[in-house]
């Protein structure tokens, strides 16, 4: 039986076709790497903290405080930390965004207020608050979290903690981290979490098993 050249034209194309499938199959269920670093690596000693350090299972955020993804976490970050203060650390690393104006000013501030003992406390209040964000908020913040108003002030405009942000930023950056926020459990980012109740069954089991 004689192939005429259009019929081998046409195999042609089913054949590479199917090779281009497979090759694009083969690919696609490769396993992707997970990205795992140390605590020591996520947690400098420059970190804000809360919980037990010697838990075995620690959690750790990188966050904008004008990100709203990341307020609408924020509010399950603190029922976990409040549910297992005794067998979660958590750690909060900053990432403040370039694309949000008062990002940077907004972690500063943070910094500010956690030179008296208020960094959670400015956390909680500057989530909360993302909508009034203005060059004259953070007057307003002062007040209301009962700051030292001179010294605070003070310590904003001497950027106190901006050393540390730009290195918590810096190796978010190096790491290619896409957006905000970006959760690390027991150093292994945290993929497809798409929403807090997804975070809150992540701990839960990592929780469960370290028991």
């Amino acid at each position: 039986m004689t192939i005429s050249s259009e019929t081998k034209f046409f195999l042609g194309i089913i054949v590479a076709s199917l090779i281009i499938l497979g090759i694009a199959i083969a690919v696609l269920s490769r396993p992707v790497a997970t990205l795992t670093l140390s605590k020591e690596t996520l947690i400098p000693s420059s970190a804000h903290t809360v919980g037990n350090r010697d838990a075995k299972v620690y959690l750790v955020e990188f966050s904008d405080f004008q990100c709203p993804a990341c307020a609408a976490f924020a509010p399950t970050v603190t029922v976990l930390t409040e549910k297992y203060k005794d067998s979660l650390f958590f750690a909060y690393r900053h990432y403040p965004l370039t694309q949000h104006q008062f990002a940077m000013p907004a972690a500063l501030a943070a910094e500010a207020a956690g030179t008296q003992n208020k960094f959670w406390e400015a956390s909680h209040y500057l989530f909360a608050n993302q909508d009034k964000f203005s060059d004259t908020f953070w007057d307003t913040m002062a007040t209301d979290l009962s700051l030292d108003r001179a010294q605070f002030a003070k310590d904003l405009k001497a950027q106190v903690g901006k050393d540390t942000i730009e290195t918590d930023r810096a190796q978010a950056v190096a790491l290619n981290f896409s957006g905000t926020p970006t959760f690390f459990l027991n150093g292994v980012l945290l993929k497809n979490i798409a929403n807090p109740q997804d975070l809150i069954a992540a701990v839960d089991a990592a929780i469960s098993s370290a028991q």
